[in-house]
């Protein structure tokens, strides 16, 4: 081989080598830039996050109020405090962060804004924020409803994706016109026999029996009373005052405890704590009540269709009765406990404010309780109790699968960031609400567009609450019946705290049958 041949060769070898280095140099530089700017947009965004005011409050003085039950008026009071610096939409230091300060205290170091959340006040955003399809529940915050003899089961409440599209979707029926119409009169049923009670109080009240005679717990009667109502509405089963009783006291001291769930090894050393033990032996009660429930439908002979239970025990995307149970718990809990206070709290205002109180009774006259049920003032007088009183006063808590964009007031919510929408903020602020501590039926006469996006009691969106047709059959039945045949008034006002739900505590009321 020659000289010039060799030389030749080389010479090609060396440009295909320089082509591929080329090449090589090519993706290695349209990588980098690719990197840079992927980080500069996210720069760009956590920026625009980080601007995002925090509300100047700690998270021990969050985590305090919370365990005193007065976080809502807390909340309330720090929010319109500091509204003018910081906005609608603004950062919270979050008590339930501070915990993971011991799973990963290196990695909350480096980015502080993980112990934070975003509250958003402002009704426009939060119903987009609500309806957007990628937003979840996080279980950071719905974990504590989980059973706590297994941890293991993810409810209606706290699941996504699959066990709970199957289980919602497989609920619907349940609640059709059809089926609410039917429950109303159970209603009718249990609100007769809670009137025979009413009777009797005044019957002592006349007699001048002493020790408060006459008088009734306005929050624990209605807790029974709707209670009774979801058993046989939703559960066809008649459950009996003393597991009524039995039920009540087992969900305190469970939930209780699961208030404390996000304390490191709290569950793992439960086997050492007292009340840890006794929330156990709630949580098995619970679910014993639900096994009770279910083997008495599984043996009726002719059960009716379509039911809660009926759509539960059918339900083949179950994977057990466990599951069932689990679900069956969650409805019983959520099905009768803010239902009960919300109109606990209505027949407070009613009583306290008996100018309004006369002017529902006048409204409803002695019409049946069919056109009771379509009356404006009773549904301006149920809103407003609703909205003076909101018993979720947190509101939903929910964390976006992707960065949230608004592009009115140019915010970005970075995706995995835990986003809360109290009610209570919304539903008190005067620029929707004039007058927004006063008990004011008529402002919804001529309700505002923003008092109307405002007032989200069951939420929005995909996750909004599954029985909200039956809660407000009931709240509208009750309250006719008792206001068209009872003047009430208020004995005693007592207390109010913050507990899963906002309600009255030790509110004594008096009822006086009218004369029709």
């Amino acid at each position: 081989m020659s000289f010039e041949g060799l030389s030749s060769q080389t010479l090609m070898v060396t440009r295909s080598g320089i082509l591929v280095m080329a090449a090589v140099v090519g993706v290695l530089i349209s990588f980098v830039f690719y990197i840079l700017l992927v980080v500069i947009k996210k720069s760009s965004k956590t920026s625009k996050f980080q601007s995002l005011p925090t509300l100047p409050v700690g998270p021990w003085t969050f985590l305090r109020a919370s365990a005193e039950g007065k976080i809502p008026s807390s909340f309330l009071q720090w929010h319109r405090e500091h509204q003018d610096t910081v906005g609608q939409i603004y950062k919270v230091w979050s008590p339930v962060a501070l915990f993971s300060l011991f799973s990963s205290p290196l990695a909350l170091a480096l980015n502080k804004d993980k112990l934070k959340f975003v509250v958003i006040t402002d009704p426009r955003v939060a119903r987009k924020f609500l309806t957007d399809s990628l937003t979840v529940k996080p279980e950071k915050i719905y974990a504590r409803f989980k059973p706590l003899h297994d941890r293991r089961i993810d409810t209606m409440l706290i699941a996504n994706g699959h066990r709970w599209f199957h289980a919602r979707k497989a609920m619907n029926v349940a609640f059709s016109s059809s089926h609410i119409k039917r429950m109303r009169n159970v209603t009718v049923t249990k609100v007769e026999e809670f009137m025979k009670k009413l009777d009797k109080l005044e019957q002592q009240n006349k007699d001048g029996e002493g020790g408060g005679a006459g008088c009734f717990d306005v929050g624990k009667e209605m807790v029974g009373l709707t209670l009774k109502v979801i058993c046989d509405a939703a559960f066809q089963y008649q459950m009996s005052d003393e597991e009524q009783e039995e039920f009540v006291k087992d969900l305190v001291l469970a939930m209780k405890e699961q208030q404390k769930a996000s304390i490191p090894l709290r569950w793992r050393l439960g086997k050492f704590i007292p009340t840890v033990r006794e929330a156990r032996t709630a949580s098995r009660a619970l679910q014993d009540m639900a096994a009770k429930m279910l083997n008495h439908y599984r043996m009726m002979e002719n059960p009716i269709p379509n039911t809660v239970i009926d759509c539960i025990a059918k339900n083949q995307s179950y994977d057990n009765d466990h599951e069932r149970m689990a679900d069956m718990v969650l409805l019983l809990i959520a099905g009768h406990d803010t239902t009960a206070y919300s109109i606990a709290f209505t027949l407070l205002e009613l009583a306290k404010h008996p100018e309004e109180q006369a002017k529902l009774r006048n409204d409803l006259g002695s019409s049946s309780l069919e056109e009771q049920l379509q009356s404006s003032t009773l549904s301006h007088v149920i809103k407003e109790g609703m909205r003076l009183n909101s018993v979720a006063p947190m509101g939903g808590a929910r964390i976006s699968s992707k960065d949230f964009v608004d592009k009115e007031t140019n915010i970005v919510i970075p995706k995995h960031t835990m986003v809360t929408l109290p009610s209570v903020l919304m539903l008190r602020d005067e620029r929707y609400f004039p007058n927004p501590d006063s008990f004011q039926p008529s402002r919804w006469e001529n309700a505002s567009k923003d008092a109307a996006d405002a007032f989200m009691p069951f939420l929005v969106g995909k996750r909004n609450c599954v029985g909200q047709s039956l809660a407000n059959a009931e709240m509208k039945t009750v309250l006719s019946m008792l206001c068209s045949q009872y003047e009430i008034s208020v004995e005693e006002e007592g207390s109010r705290t913050h507990f899963v739900t906002y309600k009255p505590v030790k509110c004594l009321l008096k009822a006086r049958k009218l004369l029709i």
